[in-house]
């Protein structure tokens, strides 16, 4: 009996030559399609990275020092495209200076107090003092809520101000916007200056005989829970750190290529180009006051976000509504959020993504609301 071997095919016809060049080429195409999408991802996350990296720095400068330390968004108005929008596409390190100490025996003796402190020489030493006024619940004009008109309730906050009194000149020269008011002794340990509206003197200070000056400051956070039921507050064991400046000899943090902070939808966010933003720490770690210095009442230890994308393939305004926004998002590809929370915890996240018709899912309202959730796990 004769055994027929069937010989082994070696060779390869045409045709499967063909298809194999064929799917070759169709994953190439699509490889060579993704690759900038994967690159832009990774470009946009390391920015993110960049970001947190440097308020976590910032953070360990200021337990490190005893001060408040900080990062600066360099803003950057305008875009490849020429339309509107202002974003940050380099970091800088921040210091505040060394403390001003305006009664360095506040410690080991016992301030006097005659009660007054008007700039007309009553009272005795520096001081920090909180004025407050009421609502009567009453009819008179002077008594109604000029935003809605309504009478608000007897014993609601109507006006807030805030003196730094008997300082002598050389101090009140270097307390302007920006600086930091420190409180160790009450509740309000950290709050920011926003601006110094007034300053009357100089009189003669009953505690030194020196020349000694008031100042009115406009604050971003006031001490509402230390008043109760009283209308002045007066401390002082108190210290002011100068307005933040950058950190000497360091050089500035650039963000990868076309990733840029976007910080006209950030929040808080700012109100235009022109104006840097300053996120400051304490030396506990928590943001002294997100936001940038002369634009309003910004919350002292309150939640900030930060939206970092690829400037690229979005140059235009993402602060849309409605099927813009949709469009938008399409555009824009991946975003990350940077976010710091009130207690000073700083993390990433996926923005939240909006639908073709700009609308959120309902578990995340908004562009920020995946990020919030996951910081305040």
């Amino acid at each position: 009996m004769t055994r027929t071997h069937a010989r082994r095919r070696t060779a390869v016809t045409l045709i499967e030559l063909l298809v194999v060049i064929a799917i070759m080429t169709a994953l190439l195409a699509l490889a060579a399609a993704l690759a900038p999408s994967i690159a832009s991802s990774d470009q946009t996350q390391k920015g993110a990275a960049e970001l947190q990296s440097a308020c976590k720095v910032a953070q360990g400068f200021a337990a490190a020092t005893g001060r408040p330390h900080g990062v600066r968004l360099i803003v950057t108005a305008g875009n490849p495209n020429n339309t509107t929008g202002y974003f940050c596409t380099e970091l800088q390190y921040l210091e505040s200076p060394p403390v001003l100490v305006a009664d360095p025996q506040v410690l080991v003796r016992k301030p006097r107090d005659s009660g007054g402190g008007t700039g007309s020489g009553t009272g005795s030493g520096p001081r920090v003092e909180f004025t407050y006024t009421l609502y009567t619940g009453v009819a008179p004009d002077t008594s109604i809520n000029p935003v809605d008109g309504t009478i608000p309730p007897l014993g609601t906050i109507k006006t807030r101000a805030c003196f730094i009194r008997g300082i002598s000149p050389e101090t009140a020269d270097q307390i302007t916007a920006g600086a930091v008011l420190s409180l160790p002794a009450a509740s309000l340990t950290w709050s920011r200056i926003l601006a110094v509206t007034g300053r009357s003197g100089a009189y003669t200070s009953p505690a030194t005989g020196a020349p000694a000056v008031d100042l009115t400051v406009t604050l971003d956070v006031y001490p509402d829970t230390l008043l109760g039921a009283a209308t002045v507050y007066r401390s002082y064991h108190f210290g002011v750190y100068g307005a933040p400046v950058p950190v000497l000899a360091e050089a500035t943090v650039p963000m990868p290529k076309e990733i840029v902070i976007d910080l006209e939808v950030s929040q808080p966010p700012l109100p235009g180009p022109g104006t840097d933003y300053d996120i400051l720490f304490a030396p506990n770690g928590q943001p002294v006051s997100s936001g940038n210095i002369g634009v309003g009442k910004t919350a002292t230890n309150a939640n900030a976000f930060f939206l970092v994308r690829d400037r690229s393939k979005l140059g235009t305004s993402i602060n849309l509504s409605g099927p813009a926004l949709g469009t938008a998002f399409r555009r824009a590809g991946e975003m990350q959020v940077v976010g710091i929370r009130a207690g000073g915890h700083v993390g990433v996240a996926p923005a939240t993504q909006a639908d073709d018709n700009g609308n959120f899912p309902a578990a995340y309202p908004d562009l920020f609301g995946l990020a919030r959730e996951q910081l305040d796990r």
